[in-house]
C-alpha cells in the first residue's frame, strides 16, 4: 500500500518501512535499526512501548552498552516526522513513563488499515470480496523490508502467513460467487510456491472442481490434483482421516461443501482367514 487513497500522509509497514507523502511518494525512514524502532512503534500506534522492549527488538541478544542507545534514533525520527508533516498529521512521537509512544490514527498505518478492512468484510459476499481485495491491494509478500534482526524476521514471517490466509479468504468468497476461473488463475502460482498452505490449496481445488459446472467430471481431476499435492498427502494422512465411520462432511471445503475424494487403499480390516503356510499345522501320520 503506497497510500491510503485519499491523499493523506501515511505510514508503511507492508514492504519497506517508510513514510508516504500526500503525493504518494515513499520517503526513506533511515537506516535499519532506526526502521526497527519505527516498526516497533507502528505495530502498536497510540500505545506505550517500553524502552527495554524496543532494545530487545532492535539488538536482540546483543544489547548496547549505552542506556540511551535508542535516543539518537528517536531524535532523527522526530526530525523526519516534523519535516514531512509539520502540521502533525503523521502523529507525535513522545516519551511516556519509561517508554515511547507514537500517537497517530491507526488508519494511517497500512497494516492496521488492511486489518480494519478484513474485519469489515464479514457480511454479504459481494461487499466482502471488494473489501478483501482492497485489503490485499499493495500488500507485498515481504513486510518490514529493510529491517534487520530476529524480531523483525519473526514479524515478517507472521505477516506473510496472515497475507496467505487473506488470499485464501478472498478466494473462498470468490468461489461462493462463482468466480472459479479467476480463483484458479490467481491461486495457481501461489499454490506452487506454498503447496502445504491449506487456506490456499483448498479453495483452488474447490474452484477446479466447480469450474465446469454440474455434470462435468472436473471433481475427479481436482481430486487427483489434490492427491498429487503435498497438502493433499498431508490431508489424507492426518490421524482419523480413514477411521471407520468418520464423516466426510467434516472435511468438506467450508466455502463450497466439496469434499476431496480419498485415495483407494487396500482394506486392512478384513485379513485373510487362511493362515500363512509357515503357520499351518501339518497332519502327523499314525
Amino acid at each position: 500500500m503506497t497510500g491510503n487513497g485519499d491523499g493523506r500522509r501515511s505510514w508503511r509497514l507492508l514492504g519497506p518501512v517508510s513514510l508516504v507523502s500526500d503525493r504518494g511518494d515513499e520517503i526513506d525512514a533511515g537506516p535499519g535499526k532506526q526502521r526497527c524502532v519505527l516498526a516497533a512503534l507502528l505495530l502498536a500506534p497510540g500505545e506505550t512501548v517500553p524502552v527495554g522492549t524496543i532494545v530487545d527488538r532492535v539488538w536482540g541478544e546483543r544489547p548496547p552498552r549505552s542506556p540511551n542507545a535508542i535516543a539518537p534514533y528517536v531524535t532523527r525520527l522526530r526530525r523526519l516526522i516534523g519535516h514531512v508533516a509539520p502540521d502533525g498529521s503523521l502523529g507525535t512521537l513522545r516519551f511516556v513513563a519509561g517508554g515511547y509512544r507514537l500517537e497517530c490514527d491507526p488508519d494511517l498505518v497500512d497494516l492496521h488499515r488492511a486489518r480494519a478492512l478484513v474485519r469489515a468484510s464479514a457480511g454479504v459476499d459481494g461487499a466482502a470480496a471488494r473489501l478483501l481485495s482492497r485489503a490485499l491491494h499493495g500488500w507485498p509478500a515481504v513486510a518490514l523490508a529493510g529491517v534487520p534482526g530476529g524480531w523483525a524476521a519473526q514479524v515478517r514471517e507472521a505477516l506473510a502467513h496472515e497475507r496467505l490466509d487473506l488470499i485464501g479468504r478472498l478466494a473462498e468468497t470468490d468461489v461462493r460467487l462463482g468466480r472459479h476461473a479467476s480463483v484458479i488463475d490467481r491461486l495457481r502460482p501461489v499454490a506452487v510456491e506454498h503447496p502445504t498452505v491449506e487456506s490456499v490449496v483448498v479453495p483452488l481445488i474447490a474452484a477446479l472442481a466447480l469450474r465446469g459446472g454440474p455434470g462435468r467430471r472436473t471433481s475427479r481431476a481436482a481430486g487427483k490434483a489434490l492427491g498429487r499435492s503435498t497438502c493433499g498427502r498431508w490431508w489424507w494422512r492426518r490421524p482419523g482421516t480413514h477411521r471407520a465411520g468418520s464423516s466426510r462432511s467434516a472435511r468438506r471445503c467450508p466455502s463450497t461443501g466439496v469434499a476431496p475424494r480419498p485415495t483407494s487403499h487396500p482394506s486392512s480390516e478384513t485379513p485373510s482367514r487362511r493362515p500363512p503356510a509357515h503357520h499351518r499345522v501339518r497332519p502327523t501320520g499314525r
